[in-house]
C-alpha cells in the first residue's frame, strides 16, 4: 500500500487538465450496450479511465467485451441474449449493482449473486423497489440493521412481465434499478423526483434511443419497442473528481485551474452555482455531448472569500460527494495564510452519503478535524465552522472521494501532509495525482 506525501503549494497552481472519466457512466453504458441488437458494436473510452467491473460481469453473462485503447468494445446480445451458467459475482459499485439487478429481474433470469457489495443499504432499497413491481429477490437479513440486505442474493424468475411502476427513488441507485427493469416491463416506469438528482442513467438511455420523458417532477420510461441502439462515445469527466481538482486551485492564492470535459447537465451544476453565489469567477465553455451528457470545460479565475452553502437541490445536483463538498467549502473560504476566513458556516449535505457508502459522513468529519477544521456532523449533513488548515497524517480508509478531498486540503495547509494508503484514488481517477502535478503541485508517492 502506497502513501502520498503532499507539500503545501509554494506558488499558484496553473493550467487546464483533462477531467477523470466518470466510472459510473462507463459501467452503466457497458451494461446497456450489452442489450443492443445482436452483433451491434458499442465503444466507450476515456484517457485515464479507471479499471471497471462491468467487463468481468458481462463476461459471466455471455457478452463479449474486448479492451480497446483507453476503453472497451462490447458486442450486443439483445435483451433476451443474456445467459447465466454459474453464480454471478455481485458488483461493488452501487450503480452497477442496481442496474444489474434491474436488468436480471426484468429479463426473468433466475440466478444467485455472491460477493461483497459496496452498500447493504443500497441492496435493500433496490430489492424493495424491484419487489414492488413483481420481482422475487431475497438475501441475508441482518437483525442488527433492518435497513440492510447482505449477499448471497437469490433472484427467482418472475412468472409474468414486471408490472407498471411509480417509484420515488432514494437513493439514486433505486431509480436506476427501476428504469433498468423497465426495459422489460409490461407497462411504463414512472419516477417521481421532486428534487433534481443525478440523471446519468436517463441520459445514457436517451443516447441509445430510449428516451425518458415527462412533465415536471415525474419522468416516464415507456416499454421500449426495440433494443437499445449501439453507442460509440468518449466518457464524460466525473463531476466529483473534477471538482476536487478545482478545489485544489481554490485554496492556493492567484491560481487559475481548469478541467476539461466535465459532465454538466442540469443535474450536475449545483456546486458551480453555489461557487458563483459565493463570489467565485468561473469560465464555463460548453463542449460536445458524451454518453448523452452535455460537457463543459470549467476554469476558476478567482475564488470566493465567503462560506459555501450546499443543501437541498444544490447538493443533490452537485455531482459531488460530501468529502468533495467539504474541500470546496474549506478552500473557497481560505485566505493565502491558510486560515478559513470570517465567513458564515458552510452547510453541506449529501442525501445518499450514508446509503451508497456507509461511514462517509464519519470519514468526512474525520478529514475535516485532521486538517484543523471545526465541524459538526449528522448523517448525510455537515456544518463547517472554520479554523486553520494544518498539515496532517491521515488515512482515508479506502474511500477515493475522501482521499482526493484530502489532497486539495493538503495543498492549502500549513505544513506537509502524509496520506496513508492513497492507492484507493486509483479506483476512481488513476491520473488524479498526475493532474495535480501538471498544475504545479508537489506530491511524492512512497511505498
Amino acid at each position: 500500500m502506497a502513501d502520498l506525501t503532499i507539500t503545501p503549494a509554494s506558488g499558484p497552481l496553473r493550467g487546464i487538465v483533462p477531467g477523470p472519466p466518470d466510472r459510473a457512466t462507463a459501467e452503466l453504458g457497458l451494461l446497456l450496450a450489452a442489450l443492443a441488437a445482436p452483433g451491434a458494436t458499442s465503444r466507450l473510452w476515456g484517457k485515464g479511465l479507471a479499471a471497471l467491473e462491468a467487463p468481468r460481469l458481462l463476461a459471466q453473462l455471455g457478452v463479449a467485451v474486448a479492451p480497446i485503447e483507453d476503453g472497451y468494445e462490447v458486442s450486443g446480445v439483445g435483451p433476451s441474449g443474456l445467459v447465466v451458467t454459474d453464480t454471478l459475482a455481485l458488483p461493488r459499485s452501487p450503480w452497477l449493482a442496481a442496474a444489474t439487478l434491474g436488468v436480471l429481474a426484468g429479463a426473468g433470469i433466475a440466478c444467485r449473486l455472491e460477493g461483497l457489495s459496496g452498500s447493504p443499504q443500497v441492496l435493500a432499497l433496490v430489492a424493495q423497489t424491484l419487489r414492488q413491481r413483481g420481482a422475487q429477490i431475497e438475501g441475508r437479513f441482518d437483525p442488527r440493521d433492518p435497513s440492510a440486505l447482505h449477499p448471497p442474493l437469490v433472484l427467482e424468475a418472475a412468472s409474468a412481465p414486471l408490472a407498471e411502476q411509480l417509484v420515488a427513488p432514494s437513493p439514486f441507485p433505486a431509480k436506476v434499478a427501476a428504469l433498468a427493469s423497465g426495459l422489460f416491463a409490461a407497462g411504463p416506469t414512472y419516477v417521481d423526483e421532486p428534487v433534481l438528482a443525478s440523471d446519468r442513467f436517463e441520459r445514457l438511455l436517451g443516447a441509445m434511443g430510449l428516451a425518458v420523458d415527462g412533465v415536471g417532477a415525474v419522468r416516464r420510461l415507456s416499454r421500449p419497442a426495440s433494443e437499445p441502439l449501439a453507442l460509440s462515445s468518449p466518457v464524460p469527466a466525473s463531476p466529483d473528481a473534477s471538482l476536487a481538482l478545482l478545489a485544489a486551485g481554490l485554496g492556493v492564492a492567484q491560481s487559475q485551474v481548469g478541467v476539461r470535459g466535465i459532465a454538466l447537465g442540469p443535474a450536475h451544476l449545483g456546486a458551480l452555482k453555489a461557487l458563483e453565489r459565493s463570489g467565485a469567477s468561473l469560465r464555463i465553455e460548453a463542449r460536445e455531448t458524451r454518453c448523452g451528457l452535455p460537457t463543459a470545460d470549467v476554469t476558476i479565475l478567482a475564488g470566493p472569500r465567503r462560506g459555501l452553502d450546499l443543501e437541498g437541490e444544490l447538493a443533490s445536483a452537485s455531482g459531488a460527494s460530501l468529502p468533495t463538498l467539504l474541500a470546496l467549502a474549506a478552500t473557497a473560504s481560505t485566505d493565502p495564510g491558510g486560515r478559513v476566513g470570517n465567513a458564515p458556516p458552510s452547510v453541506l449535505s449529501d442525501p445518499v452519503a450514508e446509503i451508497e457508502r456507509p461511514g462517509r459522513t464519519r470519514g468526512t468529519l474525520a478529514l475535516a478535524r485532521a486538517f484543523g477544521l471545526a465541524a459538526e456532523a449528522e448523517p448525510g449533513r455537515l456544518v463547517l465552522l472554520g479554523g486553520p488548515l494544518v498539515g496532517a497524517t491521515f488515512d482515508p480508509e479506502g474511500d477515493p472521494a475522501v482521499a482526493m478531498a484530502a489532497c486539495a486540503l493538503a495543498l492549502a495547509a500549513k505544513g506537509p501532509t502524509t496520506l496513508r494508503h492513497a492507492d484507493c484514488i486509483v479506483e476512481s481517477a488513476p491520473r488524479f495525482v498526475g493532474s495535480l502535478r501538471a498544475l504545479g503541485a508537489q506530491l511524492e508517492v512512497r511505498p
